[in-house]
């Protein structure tokens, strides 16, 4: 059996971006079981842009699509996938990371023009070749395996659940730390969605002044948002340029608990951000908001706390957390790590992708 993975994640790129660390995980985890892999990037193929153009590449991709039983087609490569299908006897696995065409209108609330306008008519066109179609697909949460039976009938028998995963002798438990302030700790990106407004207003808004905020993943243009938060909060906020896991490690083990502030919309009800397992694995207490599976997953494991997506929320919460006993924290901590050994490890995520490959492989 040989699956060749079909992205637009560049190997050009210093720095893999989460859905192309996914991507790469996978690969590992199924060719350690036995399976061939290959790889066609189209942000490097001759025609990289737009999306809607890259069924153009067939010619220069058509040797490995030959060669290969599955098309493993991450994120937007579904398009040309599902458009080469007919010419190829490899069947198309459409690896969705997240509603792309709410996403294109969430960012349109926080970014209008014309290229949130032209990412939101290529991710209709897109969607519907991709999802209406049919075919078989990857979804990285239940929630997103309910809207897609919704959206097409007859994915609901070719449909597997491979969450993100985490690789946990990367992200090891970590001792739980004593000291004057009680640290909240966030890594991530600082756009909109992602609710970081929400938490430093939150951070403010405490009753609790010993609370105080990390932030880890500065970039140069996140500067004039770092400067203001700097202003709003004072000492009370300390600020951390982007940095490879293993010092993401080491900085995330100074918080007493880890917060994930997205705020409520479609596009997010249906992902998982990939954080969420790495949080776990640490063994740190994790808050999140009310609006997507993070939440259902934090009580039924009682690993952290939910806070509904604002400030007053966040803020109620953040006060309760700081009055958690060590050893209250500490079960939270033992719990998500538990979570993250069964459903999120990297090895037992391959296993299954490899199971469901060898189940495809024997039918029509």
């Amino acid at each position: 059996m040989k699956v060749l993975f079909l992205s637009i994640e560049s190997n050009r790129a210093k720095t893999r971006s989460a859905y192309g660390h996914r991507l790469n995980k996978l690969r590992r985890s199924i060719e350690a079981r036995g399976i061939q892999t290959d790889e066609f990037c189209l942000r490097d193929a001759r025609i990289n842009r737009p999306i809607l153009l890259h069924p153009l590449n067939y010619p220069s991709a058509r040797k490995k699509l030959l060669d290969a039983d599955f098309v493993h087609a991450g994120g937007d490569a579904a398009y040309a996938a599902k458009i080469w299908s007919p010419l190829m006897r490899a069947r198309v696995i459409h690896d969705m990371h997240g509603d792309t065409f709410n996403e294109a209108l969430f960012k349109w609330k926080y970014q209008p023009g014309f290229s949130s306008m032209h990412q939101i008519i290529q991710s209709y066109i897109a969607d519907f070749v991709e999802i209406r179609r049919g075919g078989r697909f990857l979804v990285v949460s239940r929630p997103m395996q309910n809207w897609l039976k919704k959206r097409c009938v007859r994915s609901v028998e070719n449909t597997a659940l491979i969450r993100n995963g985490v690789d946990l002798n990367v992200f090891c438990p970590q001792p739980t730390r004593s000291g004057s302030r009680f640290v909240v700790g966030y890594a991530g990106g600082f756009v909109g969605w992602q609710g970081v407004e929400n938490l430093v207003n939150a951070v403010a808004k405490t009753s609790n002044k010993r609370i105080s905020l990390h932030l880890i993943g500065i970039r140069s243009q996140d500067q004039a948002l770092a400067d203001k938060i700097k202003l709003q909060l004072g000492d009370r906020v300390t600020l951390f340029n982007r940095m490879n896991q293993e010092q993401l490690v080491k900085a995330l083990a100074e918080s007493d608990v880890l917060a994930i502030p997205r705020q409520a919309h479609p596009a997010l009800r249906v992902a998982l951000p990939t954080k969420f397992a790495e949080y776990l694995a640490l063994g740190k207490p994790v808050i999140v908001s009310d609006v997507d599976e993070t939440a259902d997953l934090i009580r039924l494991h009682q690993c952290g706390l939910v806070a509904e997506p604002n400030v007053e929320s966040w803020a109620t919460t953040l006060d309760h957390a700081a009055q958690l006993s060590v050893s209250e924290r500490e079960n939270m901590g033992s719990s998500g790590r538990s979570l993250a050994e069964s459903e999120f490890a990297w090895d037992q995520i391959g296993q299954h992708y490899a199971d469901w490959l060898q189940h495809w492989m024997s039918t029509n």
